[in-house]
């Protein structure tokens, strides 16, 4: 029903006054709340990577698409760029590989939105779920995985970067100390950083040749929104402070040493390593 102010701007106009759409590519809110949650864990990711991790029914990737840019009209998500496409030149009979799909992140408005979506996907429902996923599951997540690290200038053919002057291609994958250890009722999260070390010694193996560089970073306990409810709550405060051995949470800002170092020239001939920050906690 019309309140009063604008029936009064309807006949002043005489037209009706459209309604307001607040998400105009008319998803749910559990496809918003599942797009949060992935990117939330994988930082960055594609239409198609984020559906294959909660939506894999589906034949397409149109529902997490419009999730996506939904997200974006109310300054939630942004576009990062797109991925590398097809490898070759065009019209060369050897072009092949999947097309360029947009790439996504949070924004750091979508943080507060974020916490409690990432609590209970942690937590409930979707954690379940990935779980009876199994298999597919961490295919999924090495498959995205696998594409941030084989993007950018990798090149096709260790001899064609013989000699070639462009910036060194390198790749920091995020990981965790749940990589090296086993966590209590996370089993899918912890899969998939073991799958994440994994593929980062392998994909360094595969494209050293190439002058390509790949590792990754293991945070310990870190400040973020999943972590949030962990460590306000007195209960499990306590368990997860005694982890590391300064009894306290990394600030993500302690991170960034080290990504900047494995992103510079002084890290030349680091590849296919493991550099954990964890406040001493797997020390022991």
């Amino acid at each position: 029903m019309a309140t009063r102010e604008q029936a009064l701007e309807q006949e002043q106009s005489g037209k009706p006054k459209p309604k307001r759409v607040l998400y105009p590519y008319g998803t749910a809110s559990a496809e918003r709340d599942d797009t949060i949650t992935v990117l939330g864990a994988l930082k960055v990711a594609t239409a198609t990577q984020i559906m294959r991790l909660v939506r894999p029914h589906l034949t397409d990737n149109k529902a997490i698409h419009n999730a996506l840019l939904d997200l974006q009209k109310h300054g939630l998500v942004v576009s990062e760029g797109n991925t590398p496409g097809p490898r070759g030149r065009i019209g060369s009979p050897g072009r092949c590989g999947p097309a360029a799909q947009k790439l996504w992140r949070l924004t750091a408005a979508s943080l507060d939105y974020a916490e409690p979506v990432m609590g209970e996907g942690v937590d409930g429902g979707l954690a379940r779920g990935v779980a009876r996923g199994g298999a597919k599951h961490a295919m999924a997540v090495n498959e995205t995985v696998s594409a941030f690290v084989r993007g950018g200038t990798v090149p096709d053919s260790p001899a064609a970067s013989a000699g070639s002057r462009r910036s060194e291609p390198r790749s920091t994958c995020t990981a965790s100390i749940a990589g090296l250890i086993g966590d209590p009722d996370m089993a899918p999260y912890v899969a998939a950083k073991h799958g994440v070390i994994g593929l980062t010694m392998a994909a360094a193996v595969d494209y050293a040749q190439a002058g390509v560089r790949v590792n990754a970073l293991a945070p310990g306990l870190t400040e973020t929104p999943m972590t949030r409810a962990w460590r306000h709550a007195q209960a499990k405060r306590d368990i997860v402070l005694a982890g590391p051995q300064m009894h306290r949470a990394a600030k993500p800002e302690e991170m960034v040493g080290m990504v900047l170092y494995l992103s510079s020239p002084l890290a030349s001939f680091a590849t296919g390593c493991l550099y954990v920050i964890d406040g001493g906690q797997t020390a022991h």
